[in-house]
């Protein structure tokens, strides 16, 4: 294979949702079933320790958490961190943070039609660009003899409607169909590619990229896990953190195309 992984940070922690990584410092959503939290943890994954795991934040289920590169304050530690929901439709909230607190900023909503359901967010800041990752039905457990289909859907964060209710939504650009992918969870964009990770409770779970423009799979890593994988962070270009529930952390190292 063309990586290889090992530990990173092991916590007790439950139950765990989507995350993303700053600097060392893990910024863990988390939530359970239908009964939503609305709670992040924060850990030092170099001591692997808790710094506050009972923090109040704005995230619903908080299935993927991505890091952006705009910072609401010049004094600011830690940029943005845009946290998306388990709903129909989706939205994604993108809130201000420390190592101990948590501020809601503004609320991206996403029409159903659009990006079908329990869709999730690959943020590309860069090009303050939104790929939304769903299911063209109600339905993340099967393909429905190939009915159900993954949808991607492009939009443009720069562009903004305000829905009156508190709420934003960004222009909408394309979107498209490609063959599904079974519990699709902690999505992030980087390198170019959309990065998902795939898997529960007693399934075998998979972290795939996968070409933005077209859905084409390019990449393939075996978590070699059948306990649930939630999310997924990029720590370096070729190193790359995936969190199983319950508060384990493992890191995929990519070997160098040099």
């Amino acid at each position: 294979s063309n990586y290889t992984i090992s530990n990173y940070c092991t916590v007790s922690l439950s139950p765990t949702q989507g995350f993303d990584i700053y600097e060392g410092i893990i910024f863990q959503f988390m939530a359970t079933g239908t009964s939503v939290t609305n709670r992040m943890a924060t850990i030092n994954a170099g001591t692997a320790t808790i710094i506050n795991s009972n923090i109040s934040a704005s995230s619903d289920h908080g299935d993927s958490a991505s890091f952006s590169n705009e910072y609401y304050s010049e004094s600011d530690e830690y940029p943005l961190i845009y946290v998306t929901a388990d709903t129909n439709p989706a939205k994604v909230y993108v809130n201000r943070v420390t190592q101990t607190t948590s501020e809601l900023i503004r609320t991206l909503s996403f029409p159903l039609a659009q990006t079908g359901y329990y869709a999730a967010a690959c943020c590309d800041f860069e090009n303050d660009i939104i790929y939304m990752v769903g299911y063209s039905e109600q339905n993340y457990q099967t393909d429905d003899g190939g009915a159900n289909k993954t949808v991607i859907s492009k939009w443009n964060m720069s562009n903004l409607t305000d829905n009156g209710d508190s709420t934003y939504t960004p222009a909408f650009i394309s979107s498209y169909e490609r063959e599904f992918i079974r519990i699709m969870q902690g999505q992030q964009f980087f390198d170019g590619m959309l990065w998902i990770s795939s898997g529960g409770t007693n399934i075998h779970g998979y972290v795939y990229a996968l070409k933005a423009d077209d859905g084409t799979l390019l990449y393939t890593v075996d978590t070699n896990t059948t306990t649930e994988v939630e999310g997924i962070a990029f720590i370096s270009y070729n190193e790359m953190v995936f969190g199983l529930q319950g508060g384990t952390y493992k890191k995929v190292t990519f070997a160098s195309n040099s």
